[in-house]
């Protein structure tokens, strides 16, 4: 095969190959991104669905707390309060502030909300749990005594100290903007309704907000009646609230600072002309901590943290508290662990199919192109070793057939060269038939035991007249164990020692010397065939064994041979169990050992 043509052979399918593997790389790449984007995804939903329980169950369990709070009257939030109508054993009316109630606050106790507090402007910051001593003297008369309670005193002072009055008022009245427009725009909605429209006509008059507001708000109407002694009479719109009603905002939850930052829940209250500010500190730390446990079985790992300005979405915020749920945790090692993951396992698998056939794919491009070549070589060495013997036959035969040869001498010299050259061919032949024999696997062994010595014995006279053939002296060295026997084929032995002694006798030349030296080596011994000649170069040692290979030849070399007795003589040497080595000789020359394991005889 043409070195351009192997070049071109080689050139497709390496751009067929990396055309592959980079289609998998990209595939790879592709599939492992979208697996990551699916675990991510998978994660998040799952991270989102946990959640929304968790924060599920931290506002069903405040949402009913907080509702408490934002259901006690305005009037709760003072230690005492004058009861309404009170009478005496004899049913006689009792004059209005000589009965005083307690607040349900003045011995509420609550590990979350410690404290409650209102701001007056002529009284300033009280609490209902902190009475005066002269409320608690005057309300003793009525109520059973209340027990001083100097740790909350303390709480109030502190509280009051970190709280900025303006800023909470501005806080309030922030909240309080969204619930009026809301207000307005109800109001607006409700009068332009049919329905209202249909009532306004019988009624013949329009609702005035404290209508409106008390619709919303329950808690509005309890406050209204306790102001009132008689059934509140609503004015037109036109001539706004009564004096009397009783305005309670929203609470709101604040965040004061500090080092130790506290949480309040205040709410405004307008009665009349005058504006009250009530609320009650939390716990923080104590209701956290609580908050945490509703959730710490589904969310091991969570927190909540406070949130200042924007600083938390409402998919993680509390519905009532200014505070966002953290999960806690990192899902980046689970994001990042690809090696569990069955799209990896596959890809690997992928990789190894794709890999392994295009391994397979690249050998058997290189056994097809060996054969190839091989097969060119053959031809064209069989064709150069046919042409010279067949143009020497054809000239002496025509010489002789024709009579143009007399001398008797002449006539034996070319029917000499003709023999010869008919037992090169046959050799020549045989060559080509057991290498045939060896690539199909058609020569099997046929191993019998006999003694080193009846082997050696056998094959030495055909290798002696081998070499009187081509004028090199022959000779047999070494020490054979007579106790030493051998398991194998004589007639490969001999083949291989015969193409082994015919190479030596070849490129020695006339005059050299071939030996046959047999060296025992343990359990196994060594043939060696040995020459005097030129050797082998140590580069060309495993190169010399490759069929059709003779090595380098040099312009003038008239060596003739198709390069096939080392390779047959190789391939019958691992089929005995043995194997040929090539060295250097003691005799300066080449060196080709047959080790041959070997079995030892009884004495």
């Amino acid at each position: 095969m043409k070195r351009s043509r192997s070049t071109a052979w080689w050139g497709a399918y390496g751009l067929g190959a990396a055309v592959v593997i980079g289609g998998l790389a990209w595939m790879s790449v592709r599939v492992i991104r979208l697996e990551r984007e699916e675990r991510v995804a998978r994660l998040d939903a799952e991270r989102q669905e946990t959640t929304r329980l968790a924060l599920w169950r931290i506002d069903s369990w405040l949402s009913p707390r907080l509702a408490r709070e934002s259901a006690r009257t305005w009037f709760d939030y003072e230690p005492y309060h004058p009861q309404t109508i009170a009478y005496n054993r004899l049913l006689e009316p009792i004059a209005e502030g000589e009965v005083l109630l307690p607040s349900p606050l003045l011995n509420f106790s609550s590990v979350h909300f410690p404290l409650h507090f209102q701001w007056r402007r002529s009284t300033g910051f009280t609490s209902p749990q902190v009475p005066s001593a002269a409320l608690l003297e005057r309300g003793a008369i009525a109520c059973s005594p209340v027990p001083a309670r100097p740790d909350r005193a303390e709480l109030l002072r502190s509280t009051v100290a970190a709280i900025d009055l303006r800023d909470m008022e501005q806080r309030l009245r922030d909240a309080e903007r969204p619930i009026d427009l809301a207000f307005a725009d109800n109001r607006a909605a409700l009068l332009n309704s049919p329905e209202w429209n249909a009532q306004r006509s019988k009624s013949n008059r329009l609702p005035d907000a404290g209508d409106l507001k008390a619709r919303q708000s329950a808690s509005n109407y309890a406050q209204q009646a306790f102001e009132s002694r008689e059934q509140q009479t609503l004015a037109p719109a036109n001539e706004g609230v009564a004096s009397s009603a009783v305005d309670v905002g929203p609470l709101v939850p604040i965040w004061l600072g500090g080092d130790a930052p506290r949480l309040i829940i205040a709410r405004r209250v307008r009665i009349a002309q005058e504006t009250l500010v009530q609320g009650m500190l939390v716990d923080w730390p104590a209701l956290r901590s609580e908050l945490l446990k509703q959730v710490e079985d589904i969310a091991p790992n969570a927190e909540l943290l406070q949130m200042t300005g924007d600083t938390a979405d409402d998919a993680t915020r509390l519905a009532s508290l200014p505070v966002m749920l953290g999960l806690g945790g990192s899902s980046d090692a689970q994001i990042a662990d690809l090696a569990a993951h069955p799209a990896a396992l596959g890809l690997g698998l992928v990789w190894l199919a794709a890999l392994g056939a295009i391994g397979m794919t690249g050998l058997a491009l290189r056994a097809s192109i060996g054969a190839a070549v091989r097969t060119s070589r053959f031809a064209s060495s069989v064709t150069h070793e046919l042409r010279t013997p067949l143009t020497t036959f054809r000239l002496y035969s025509e010489m002789l057939a024709d009579g143009i040869v007399t001398d008797e001498a002449k006539k034996r010299e070319y029917l000499g060269t003709l023999r010869d050259e008919s037992a090169r061919l046959g050799l020549l032949v045989e060559n080509v038939l057991a290498w045939s024999r060896a690539e199909d696997g058609r020569a099997p062994a046929e191993p019998r035991r006999l003694s080193l010595r009846t082997l050696v014995d056998d094959v030495a006279p055909v290798l002696r007249r081998r070499c009187e053939e081509h004028g090199v002296a022959f000779a047999v060295a070494g020490d054979i164990d007579t106790n030493a026997t051998v398991t194998t084929d004589p007639d490969r032995v001999r083949q291989i020692l015969f193409n082994l002694v015919d190479n030596g006798c070849k490129y020695a030349g006339r005059g050299s010397e071939v030996r046959l030296r047999v060296e025992p080596n343990g359990t196994r011994t060594s043939l060696a065939i040995e020459d005097n000649g030129p050797g082998v170069p140590d580069r060309l040692r495993r190169r010399i064994f490759r069929a059709f290979d003779r090595g380098e030849r040099g312009p003038g070399d008239s060596i003739r041979g198709l390069g096939l007795g080392l390779a047959i003589s190789s391939e019958l040497a691992r089929g005995l169990g043995g194997r040929l080595r090539c060295e250097t000789s003691t005799l300066g020359g080449a060196q080709f050992s047959l080790e041959l394991p070997i079995d030892r005889a009884e004495r």
